[in-house]
């Protein structure tokens, strides 16, 4: 083989590697429904602290992608209309979890009959199985629609993130 060929056939090894690392991305985009599990305290006049979780379901805007139907546990922690934080693992049908780290800032002016809204941002932290590896970013926008006598809470989210998931 003249030294052409062979670096013809160095190349074509080294772009088949190349592709077999590269990663799958994906959209999630959707919608959660979620219950606030947790504990609020009073830690000044008109100054609360949540600290618990959030747990529902996540529905993806087009009925399929490896987020459908999973369920969402979120624990983390609020100042109510300030600031809000913390982590969500994400557990598709198949028992594999994604894990995402978030913040939520407070959005003035949340829906008509909702108590309160944010912005939040993102990060996805890898996970297992489908999901080892996984990296991404994007955000949600989340409302509080009430309190229930029981101290839990519905809340909704709207997803939009873009999600790598290696081979």
């Amino acid at each position: 083989m003249n030294r052409y060929g062979k670096l013809a056939g160095i190349l074509i090894a080294v772009s088949a590697i190349g592709a077999a690392a590269e990663a799958a991305e994906v959209s999630m985009v959707g919608t959660t429904n979620l219950l606030g599990l947790g504990d609020t305290y009073v830690v000044g006049e008109n100054h609360l602290y949540f600290v618990g979780k959030f747990v529902g379901h996540y529905v993806d805007d087009n009925a399929s992608g490896p987020f459908h139907l999973a369920t969402v546990t979120c624990p983390g922690w609020n100042e109510p209309g300030i600031i809000a934080g913390g982590y969500c693992i994400i557990r598709d049908l198949a028992g594999d979890e994604a894990y995402l780290s978030f913040q939520c800032v407070d959005q003035p002016g949340p829906p008509a009959g909702a108590i309160l809204s944010g912005n939040c941002t993102g990060s996805f932290l890898g996970g297992t199985g489908t999901f080892a590896g996984a990296t991404g970013n994007g955000g949600f926008y989340v409302v509080l629609i009430n309190v229930n006598p029981d101290g839990s809470a519905p809340i909704y989210a709207d997803w939009n993130f873009t999600v790598s998931l290696p081979d």
